[in-house]
């Protein structure tokens, strides 16, 4: 998952708007967004490799997504755990946001950023930190560690922005995503096909406004767009998640391959929550 938008509490009937797209290789096997047989409460894909997911929601109006934070200067860990688990678990428990993230190891994970919702609030964590939002550098106090620091934060309505990097750093692609997005939640309904619209962005801006991740330009050009297309690497899908205050969740996700677009999954159903205001 590369790219999230975050409208919390700012729809007066929406409290929850997400629209993000999850940016992956082609090949790498997946299954789109589906109710999980061994547990009826999740709707989300499932990375079919290490058996986790990018993005998901329940019955009981529990959201979770997660990124990974782009860092070419780190080296990498064999020994860490997927990070598509931590989305997995907290949408198959039932403790808060908050009780959940007090118990992770987050050492045992690669770089991440994780987004977490339950009917009474909205939270972001992450295991890396950096001073500089344009740059990601590791400092390391021991051999192959990974961790800079663990920042977590209960979220204020507002709408938000997460890429590869700290939540809402100011990437071009972001900075564009979250002003159509507060635009669009001026609206009586917001428009599905704006919120479509606004994950199709195309748009690279140029190499001295890129960050600086310690990969090549090239493919900090190929990673700049909020749309990616290309022969290998790409927007594998783009997903709304849309809960209104009534508790009826809309879940629309459109799947794509280096050809264009694939399946349509559009789900809507009645959150069993007694707890409805997020």
């Amino acid at each position: 998952m590369c790219l999230i938008l975050i409208a919390y509490h700012v729809h007066p009937d929406y409290p929850l708007i997400v629209a993000a797209n999850r940016d992956e290789f082609y090949h790498r096997p997946t299954k789109p967004a589906h109710i999980w047989p061994d547990s009826s409460q999740v709707l989300a894909g499932l990375d079919m490799q290490q058996g986790g997911t990018w993005l998901g929601v329940t019955r009981m109006g529990r959201f979770a997504a997660v990124t990974n934070v782009r860092n070419g200067f780190a080296e990498k860990n064999p020994q860490h755990l997927s990070r598509g688990l931590l989305t997995r678990n907290f949408l198959t428990q039932e403790c808060s946001p908050s009780d959940y993230i007090k118990q992770l190891t987050a050492d045992r994970y690669a770089g991440f950023n994780l987004l977490l919702a339950d009917a009474n609030s909205l939270h972001y964590f992450t295991n890396q930190a950096t001073a500089d939002p344009g740059k990601i550098r590791q400092v390391v106090s021991e051999p192959n560690s990974t961790i800079i620091d663990q920042t977590r934060s209960q979220l204020q309505p507002g709408i938000y922005g997460l890429s590869n990097a700290a939540l809402d750093t100011s990437w071009p692609k972001l900075e564009r995503a979250k002003a159509r997005l507060a635009n669009i939640c001026t609206q009586t309904t917001p428009s599905q096909e704006q919120l479509f619209c606004l994950l199709q962005d195309r748009y690279v801006a140029a190499d001295d406004q890129l960050p600086d991740t310690g990969i090549s330009i090239e493919w900090e050009r190929k990673l700049a767009p909020g749309f990616i297309q290309s022969s290998d690497y790409g927007t594998r899908a783009s997903t709304l998640v849309m809960i209104h205050r009534s508790g009826i969740i809309e879940f629309i996700e459109q799947n794509f391959d280096n050809q264009g677009p694939t399946d349509l999954i559009t789900l809507r159903m009645k959150s069993n929550s007694d707890d409805h205001q997020l």
